[in-house]
């Protein structure tokens, strides 16, 4: 390397360190760790980690026929470090993504009442669909791929400017060419945009064949508050005189560890819920206490089940608190954590893998459910949710 060139690249290993640091306190605080070397060994680690993407962006910068958007370029260099972990669920997102994922957990905004995501291909998904919202009244469905947003093509690396295409002002539309995970088929909807209320728990008092009160609690995803709602939700059915409860964690694709973990606390006698391994091996549990609910349940999964809500199904299944009834759920068996950037961009990092009490793992495997029962998008009746009532109605019987 020429001694221009060289005080170039030690130019700009200076720049990077300083202004890495300003994030260096914050990240190794969420995610541990830390590393002591020598000024010497730090530069020359810096030398040859970092020399040739500094010569690859200098002679991009040169020769490129066209002007160099230097933030486009290192936005690209910090997905792609990301990409290159082969992990779906690990990405670098600029201020705006990462602003964005916050708005889909917020408790109102205004929208077609859906969440997305990329999947492995590269299309956007819809992992979520809000009881109330425009997307749920047309018959959009979680696991629709979205094509077009207003005639414009979008793929799965452009899902933020997909998502804020399909906000807007209360009252205006907004078309969406959607393929239909059922069918295969491709339709437009026209929905209406409104005020969404991303209320994730909902419950009601149902009836078995013999006119017993069954408590029935649907979680959508575990947001923010959703354990106290789960809570607020069981001890009212209770005062109603209900007989036993069947929780429905079908399409739930998952959240916040903590809320999934207190709704187990509550279905779960004393014991351990789950745990989560690092890449050291060191064990995070999850625990329950004793007290829990005085009634008999069942759970319902199935294929869209997916990381929280499974790490609940797989704690029931082990300790067999309750009866697990549905099809074999998703498989996402780790744990991701996100952190917001110094210059406002964000990551999110798959940190952890969790396993049931027995040590089972769960990723790209699922939960087997203790009673297999397939629904099929022709049904006129839900045949999971009939079944779970006849098995309820027995443990009832028999005093479970």
């Amino acid at each position: 390397m020429d001694k221009r060139l060289k005080k170039q690249v030690i130019a700009a290993l200076i720049i990077g360190l300083i202004i890495g640091s300003a994030g260096s306190m914050s990240m190794s605080k969420v995610f541990g760790g830390s590393l002591r070397l020598t000024k010497i060994q730090y530069y020359k680690v810096l030398d040859e980690r970092y020399n040739k993407l500094y010569q690859l962006e200098n002679m991009i910068e040169k020769n490129y026929y066209k002007p160099v958007d230097k933030k486009k370029l290192y936005t690209s260099m910090y997905k792609g470090l990301f990409k290159g972990l082969n992990d779906p669920y690990s990405e670098y997102m600029t201020k705006e993504e990462y602003d964005n994922m916050l708005k889909e957990s917020a408790d109102n905004y205004v929208g077609t009442g859906t969440v997305l995501e990329k999947n492995s291909n590269n299309q956007i998904v819809i992992t979520e669909v809000f009881d109330g919202g425009p997307a749920k009244a047309a018959g959009i469905k979680k696991g629709d791929i979205i094509l077009k947003v207003d005639g414009k093509i979008y793929s799965g690396d452009k899902v933020t400017e997909a998502s804020k295409a399909m906000r807007g002002k209360e009252g205006t539309s907004v078309k969406l060419l959607i393929k239909q995970e059922t069918t295969g088929e491709t339709k437009e909807f026209n929905l209406v945009r409104r005020v969404i209320e991303s209320t994730s728990v909902y419950s009601k008092i149902i009836y078995g064949k013999n006119e017993e009160k069954i408590g029935y609690i649907r979680i959508t995803a575990f947001h923010e508050r959703v354990a106290r709602d789960f809570r607020m939700k069981s001890a009212l059915l209770k005062k109603q005189g209900v007989q036993g409860y069947i929780i429905d964690l079908r399409y739930n694709g998952g959240g916040y560890v903590k809320e999934a973990m207190e709704v187990a606390d509550e279905l779960m006698g004393k014991g351990i819920i789950c745990y989560a391994e690092d890449n050291i091996g060191k064990r995070e549990e999850y625990k329950s206490d004793a007290n829990r609910l005085d009634k008999p349940y069942v759970l319902l999964i199935n294929k869209y089940s997916a990381s929280a809500s499974e790490m609940i199904a797989a704690g029931v299944k082990d300790t067999k608190s309750g009866k697990i009834i549905g099809s074999k759920s998703f498989g996402k068996g780790i744990i991701q954590s996100t952190l917001r950037l110094p210059d406002g961009d964000g990551i999110k990092l798959t940190i952890m893998e969790y396993f049931s009490p027995k040590g089972k793992s769960i990723h790209s495997k699922g939960v087997e459910p203790d009673i297999k029962v397939e629904a099929k998008p022709d049904d006129k009746t839900d045949e999971v949710l009939e079944r779970a009532k006849t098995v309820l109605e027995g443990d009832m019987e028999s005093g479970k």
